[in-house]
């Protein structure tokens, strides 16, 4: 009896659980256009509270309660000690300044973007 009434709960719920599965599968995720523009958004306002130290090519060093390094690593850009992933999953990165303006060039899946990021 108690077998019986457990396969007649579990066809009632099935529909309802693959609906739900259904449903999950359709969620879109951000495109990584998106994701880099909220984090390109967020390193300008975090770049905007501190005085820029040094900019090469592969690293930025700034500083306002403490030094930030912002640095290429592995595919990633990372703030400080590896703490922070700011852009993930990119090919290639540099940083240049042109007329006191801070720039940062990057590739993602081939394609060069280009960001103004801050000031001298």
């Amino acid at each position: 009896m108690n077998l019986l009434l457990s396969v007649v709960i579990v066809s009632l719920f099935m529909p309802l659980v693959l609906s739900v599965f259904n449903v999950f599968s359709k969620v879109e995720r951000f495109p990584y256009e998106v994701q880099d523009q909220i984090a390109l958004v967020q390193l300008r306002r975090f770049l905007n509270g501190c005085r820029v130290v040094s900019v090469n090519d592969r690293e930025l060093t700034c500083e306002n309660d403490k030094v930030w390094h912002l640095k290429a690593s592995s595919q990633n850009l990372y703030l400080s000690d590896g703490t922070i992933i700011v852009l993930h999953q990119i090919d290639d990165l540099y940083f240049e300044v042109n007329d006191r303006m801070i720039w940062l060039y990057y590739v993602r899946n081939g394609v060069w973007k280009e960001a103004l990021i801050g000031e001298l």
